[in-house]
């Protein structure tokens, strides 16, 4: 069960570090 939060809490962060760069794009094409 640890081994599994572990996977889950890494996705959350790969996952936020996804949308912090995919808004960044997008603030660039929108200047």
């Amino acid at each position: 069960m640890q081994a599994a939060s572990n996977e889950i809490e890494f996705d959350e962060s790969l996952f936020d570090e996804v949308v912090i760069i995919l808004s960044n794009t997008v603030q660039d094409e929108a200047r």
